[in-house]
């Protein structure tokens, strides 16, 4: 029996994170039913840290806690991850911990590949276990990588030169969007085959029914009326998007809309927030939604999923490079969607009318018929994917 080991973000309270977990190990473990797959037990600390930090806001003291209660459950009873945890951004620890335990290594998808600047403070810096070390001698896979917003030239040369050094020793690479792919391109990788662009394997999970449609209705939300979800950053985590964000709302609501906000208490006026829910109640949710506002990678991928119109804002200037690239917009970008349905923030402030012209088209610019061949699509190229692990075995 070969050992399978995924290297991948999975802790915290968001609900994307979990969901390309869960749909990692299943489709894995669906196609290597007589191999032994797990999820390697790896946290770099401060990334756990910085989910604690946020319930330092008072309002969100209770949500935070029934989430971190609904997340620890998906975890234990979804993720089977059995051995005792490795905490730490110790690049040798790392290594060690996984050492001699695999026979294959995949990293990912997420953004693993992203390098710390900074900027980006909570990452693990550079090296760290998701570049795996030629060291570890376990064939080496990157499933649906994402480096973020991390491109070669934020970078020095001795760092490039290491992370071309480790790329070349993987067996094949799977990368998720447009700035991956350049970063890849960049490095000089040979033998160019090995890498694939390769959905994120979300894409390949199995919407079910649960109990959130009974959720909607408890707190007030009438199924028959347009529904508008809002998932954009908060007032605590964003300031300066205030008046942004409550101009959108009135919008809605001046429109017909009811608002859903998805994320945590905000303290909006006049729209219903959503409870604590499952990750299966979230990646249903959208099929309820009119229209979906998010500035979430995963976020657009579900409601792309239900076949519900969505528009990505990115909303912070560290999501998005110089020229505009995000992995919103590279999403969009396979379904031919960015130029309607993809914005940043300052192309907002420039002309927030854009925005609002795009709500109103929505539903006349967004092709079902189109949406759900795509899907269909980008499920087959991650089971092509997985074809190409399994001739490592």
């Amino acid at each position: 029996m070969k050992k399978i080991g995924i290297l991948t973000y999975f802790w915290g309270e968001n609900v994307g994170t979990v969901l390309q977990a869960y749909s990692t190990l299943s489709l894995l473990k669906g196609r290597f039913n007589n191999e032994h797959v797990e999820i390697i037990n790896y946290q770099p600390k401060e990334i756990k840290i910085k989910y604690i930090w946020n319930f330092l806001h008072f309002k969100k003291v209770i949500r935070y806690f029934s989430d971190v209660r609904v997340f620890n459950s998906f975890r234990e009873h979804n993720l089977n991850i059995d051995s005792r945890p490795l905490i730490t951004k110790d690049y040798s620890r790392a290594v060690n911990f996984v050492t001699g335990k695999f026979d294959i290594i995949i990293v990912g998808s997420d953004t693993v590949w992203e390098i710390e600047t900074l900027e980006l403070k909570n990452l693990a810096p550079f090296p760290n276990i998701y570049w795996i070390p030629s060291e570890i001698s376990a064939k080496k896979v990157a499933f649906s990588v994402s480096s973020g917003t991390t491109t070669s030239e934020r970078l020095d040369d001795k760092t490039l030169g290491t992370m071309r050094a480790v790329a070349n020793d993987f067996d094949l690479i799977g990368i998720r969007d447009d700035i991956t792919e350049k970063l890849v391109q960049d490095l000089g990788i040979e033998d160019p085959d090995r890498i694939i662009r390769t959905p994120d394997p979300t894409f390949t999970y199995k919407i079910g029914s649960t109990k959130i449609r009974q959720k909607l209705e408890r707190i007030g939300i009438d199924l028959e009326r347009p529904i508008a979800g809002i998932n954009l950053p908060s007032i605590h985590e964003l300031p300066a998007i205030e008046g942004f964000r409550s101009k959108i709302i009135e919008y809605l609501r001046s429109n017909g809309f009811q608002v859903l906000v998805l994320n945590n208490i905000t303290g909006d006026k006049g729209v219903f927030t959503l409870p604590s829910v499952t990750p299966f109640e979230w990646a249903e949710l959208f099929k309820y939604l009119t229209i979906s506002i998010t500035d979430r990678f995963h976020g657009a991928i579900f409601a792309l999923k239900n076949l519900t119109p969505v528009i990505a804002i990115d909303c912070q200037t560290k999501r998005f490079t110089a020229e505009g690239d995000s992995k919103t917009r590279s999403l969009l970008k396979e379904f031919d969607l960015d130029t309607n349905f993809h914005f940043n923030i300052n192309d907002i402030e420039m002309n927030q009318d854009l925005l609002f012209q795009c709500i109103d088209e929505a539903h006349a610019n967004f092709d079902k018929v189109k949406v759900e061949r795509k899907l269909a699509e980008m499920e087959m190229r991650c089971s092509q994917f997985v074809d190409k692990i399994e001739m490592l075995l």
